[in-house]
């Protein structure tokens, strides 16, 4: 970013007019830059794509993993050491890891608290104006873990107690029934996807709205779109939108993910013109879509994918409440 701010203007390009982008841990690295007081100025506008700001690991934890890769790659007495390791050596090391800590929640390998670059965890200096000013546009998809899960057998065809068990361990017994409640009458399957896919992306990024909404103008968005591949297995899962963000949707070799035809052209148009949009001016409507600013009273959120684009009031919204009752803990990666 300070580079751009430097040079850009050597390429046609306007250092005062910096949009920075990304999607699932990139997204959370906008946040995280969101939140970054080095990086204020820098950039002057913020597009959350399926990734938010419950990020920010606690340093003695960030520390303890550090410890744990500079021994499995023979490196604990001589950190240096590990610079000169090949690439593959290092992800090998990461993967043994995070195969080790399948038993403890949440990421090993994320933006770190420092006290410094990161003085907190994004979500709480975001809350507090860290980003004042910066326009923000912030969705998820409607099925982002199917992605994950769709592919395993024993997941799909879990039981009703299974899903009791396993929403015990995510929101607590005390609010297990009332969770699961909250999505209605529909398969196990169906409630567990759901359900992760709030509590992992949907409800961190409505907190996120919630929080910048009241520092700058904030816009939502809901992808609805689903891939038919494999008969439409996995949704609206999980990186769906990038190849109509990009316009790369029909390629030759991702058109059986993305699906093609003239809805897909459709709805890559719509949200090119968007972003391209907000991007220039800090508001992603355009001359056929009137897009209302995101606010804690309507909660105005677009929705793509299903039909031509429109906008949706509170949607979901027992599910929100559901999970408003919890508060932060429980939610983010």
């Amino acid at each position: 970013l300070k580079w751009v701010h430097d040079n850009i203007a050597a390429f046609g390009g306007d250092p005062g007019n910096v949009t920075i982008f990304g999607e699932s841990a990139g997204s959370a690295s906008v946040c995280a830059l969101m939140a970054t007081p080095s990086a204020k100025g820098l950039f002057h506008k913020a597009i959350c794509e399926s990734g938010a700001a419950h990020v920010g690991l606690a340093r003695d934890k960030s520390a303890e993993t550090a410890r744990t890769l500079l021994a499995k790659l023979g490196c604990s007495d001589d950190p240096a050491k590990a610079l000169t390791l090949s690439a593959d050596a290092i992800f090998k090391a990461q993967h043994e890891i995070e195969t080790e800590n399948t038993g403890r929640p949440g990421l090993l390998f994320a933006p770190t608290a420092d006290g410094d670059v990161l003085p907190r965890r994004a979500i709480d200096c975001i809350r507090d104006g860290s980003a004042n000013g910066v326009p923000l546009l912030a969705g998820t998809t409607r099925d982002e873990t199917k992605l994950m899960f769709a592919f395993n057998p024993q997941f799909r065809e879990q039981s009703a107690a299974e899903l009791r068990t396993r929403m015990g361990g995510i929101v607590g017994e005390a609010h297990a029934d009332a969770v699961i409640a909250s999505y209605g009458e529909q398969a196990p399957y169906e409630t567990a996807t759901a359900a992760i896919t709030d509590s992992v992306f949907w409800i961190p990024t409505v907190k996120l709205l919630e929080a910048q909404a009241k520092l700058a103008p904030s816009y939502a968005y809901r992808i609805d779109w689903p891939s038919p591949m494999m008969g439409g297995v996995v949704g609206a899962g999980h990186v769906i939108e990038v190849g109509f963000v990009f316009g790369t949707h029909a390629r030759d070799e991702v058109k059986d993910f993305f699906g093609t035809g003239p809805d897909a052209e459709a709805l890559a148009a719509a949200m090119m013109d968007s972003w391209l949009a907000f991007a220039k001016t800090g508001n992603p409507a355009t001359p056929t879509l009137d897009w209302p600013r995101y606010d804690a009273a309507k909660r105005a959120t677009t929705i793509f994918g299903d039909g031509a684009p429109h906008v949706v009031h509170d949607p979901n919204a027992a599910r929100r409440l559901a999970w408003e009752a919890l508060g932060d803990e429980r939610v983010g990666m």
